[in-house]
């Protein structure tokens, strides 16, 4: 079950991130460079999700998603 409190964290941070200068945020810089620059970060990080939970390293599943 997902924890509603987790996703409404989660997204607080990026809203605050977002407003931050891209020069120091990673996050900022996403949003500036465009949708095209999140959706390739989001799906590199779901392949090295997919790929620890394959090699069954919950450590690494673990690390991938927070």
């Amino acid at each position: 079950m997902i924890d509603i409190e987790v996703l409404h964290r989660v997204a607080q941070t990026l809203a605050e991130r977002k407003e931050a200068d891209p020069e120091s945020s990673y996050v900022s810089g996403l949003f500036h460079k465009g949708t095209d620059a999140i959706c390739k970060k989001v799906a590199e990080e779901a392949a090295e999700t997919i790929m620890a939970a394959k090699d069954k390293d919950l450590l690494h599943v673990v690390w991938e998603v927070t």
